[in-house]
């Protein structure tokens, strides 16, 4: 690992007196994570996963923090789960004290729940569940003998542990009250964080927040697939309630990395392009430094394991890229936009040809034209699957001529239901064995 970290910030924190800790914060992994609903990835993950035990060693990391979706599904493969106690166990063989893993929307809290007894003998602290005392999820954490540092490591915090039902009330009354609910939930885990300091009896040491959910100022880019984590748009929390009285929150949720107000306030980002629309984008894990007198970031640039390359344009521009791609031999996976030509009949076939003979996959061919499907918003499919269960609503919608002034209210409803479908599949999800050795 040649490249140096990127700066970030620097700041003077004069109650940090105490040796400085190391931490690396990443989240969003999403380990089973396919491309074009089929390419599996297990190999990109496997590199990335390597990468990162080597930065835990190279870099003297004292704590990874890694910040929700550890998986892609709340019923991930066995594969999927064995990259992820391969790589804890490879994390214990560094220097790295410990590991502080919380779960993220896609996760399973009661699979995550079910080896963390077992990890936390490897020093990996899981909290995936709404704890019965909020007290519980307040870690004092020992550096080489003594108090190091305190986490406040929330899981993504699932409505019903956050906002009591409160019968017929609007959407965005709802939103605002989930907002309100998380928000305060921090500010108790601040208080809480301050007073175990005081019962260490060390106002000197670190703190540090973890949460996963959607903060106001968050942004999403292009091709960002990421859920709504409740119903509406409104229920973003407002981080800098309660921001300053840690010394670091590492978000999780958002695959962009990225700050929210202060550069001490980060999304880490996902460490592989979560779609073709993030293609080219540099990706990232957070270098945290606090103690001596000072508090600092940087970005610690993450390798792209697999080129990936979307083809955007008529028919023979694409060719003629493709073609640069072969004579290139690279081995890049592709995306093509066909646009402006009339509908091609077999039209992966004639791009298949072109790349025959090289190490291009073609794994995705969609046309855009006027005579294609295409939805508002979107880029022309050649398969429903493709499509997110919001764009097809939104396509009912259209095709049932509902007024605009109405779908506000109805895609909420729609979000709504999507949720707790989701929240119960997670929560139904089988309890699979950490896979044997």
């Amino acid at each position: 690992m040649t490249d140096s970290p990127r700066p970030l910030a620097r700041d003077a924190a004069p109650a940090l007196t105490g040796p400085p800790v190391r931490l690396l914060h990443t989240a969003d992994w999403h380990l089973g994570k396919t491309l074009a609903k089929s390419k599996r990835r297990a190999e990109e993950h496997q590199k990335f996963l390597d990468w990162l035990a080597l930065a835990l060693a190279e870099r003297e990391i004292d704590v990874l923090l890694v910040a929700g979706d550890i998986f892609d599904s709340a019923a991930p493969s066995a594969q999927s789960q064995e990259l992820y106690f391969d790589f804890l166990e490879k994390a214990s063989q560094t220097r790295c004290q410990h590991v502080v893993v919380t779960s993220g929307n896609h996760d399973s809290s009661a699979l995550m729940r079910a080896p963390a007894r077992i990890l936390k003998r490897l020093n990996v602290h899981v909290s995936a569940d709404a704890a019965e005392s909020l007290d519980d999820e307040i870690l004092a954490l020992n550096l080489d003998g003594r108090p190091g540092l305190v986490v406040a490591a929330a899981p993504f915090l699932r409505d019903r542990w956050v906002k009591a039902p409160e019968g017929d009330e609007s959407l965005a009354a709802r939103d605002l009250s989930l907002a309100r609910g998380t928000r305060e939930r921090y500010l108790k885990m601040a208080a809480l964080a301050r007073r175990r300091l005081e019962d260490l009896g060390d106002l000197s040491l670190p703190t540090v927040a973890m949460g996963h959910f959607f903060a106001s100022g968050g942004t999403v880019s292009e091709g960002e697939e990421v859920r709504e984590l409740y119903v509406g748009s409104l229920a973003r929390v407002d981080v800098s309630a309660f921001a300053s009285a840690f010394d670091y929150v590492a978000l999780g949720h958002l695959h962009n990395g990225q700050n929210v107000g202060s550069p001490f306030v980060r999304y880490a980002g996902s460490p592989l392009p979560m779609s073709f629309k993030e293609a080219g984008r540099p990706k990232s894990a957070t270098l945290v430094t606090l103690g001596g007198g000072w508090r600092e970031t940087a970005a610690l640039d993450i390798p792209v394991f697999q080129r990936l390359a979307r083809l955007r344009g008529d028919l023979a521009t694409v060719a003629r890229e493709l073609a640069a791609l072969r004579d290139q031999n690279s081995d890049a996976w592709v995306e093509i936009v066909c646009e402006g030509e009339p509908l091609l009949e077999d039209p992966r076939a004639r791009f298949e040809k072109i790349v025959a003979g090289g190490r291009v996959e073609i794994l995705s061919v969609a046309q855009e034209s006027p005579a294609a499907l295409s939805f508002e918003g979107t880029d022309a499919k050649n398969d429903l699957q493709e499509f997110t269960e919001e764009e097809v609503f939104k396509a009912l919608l259209r095709d049932r001529a509902v007024p605009e002034s109405e779908w506000e209210e109805l895609v909420g409803v729609f979000r709504e239901v999507l949720q707790e479908i989701r929240a119960e599949k997670a929560e139904a999800a089988p309890l699979l064995d950490p896979p044997r050795r």
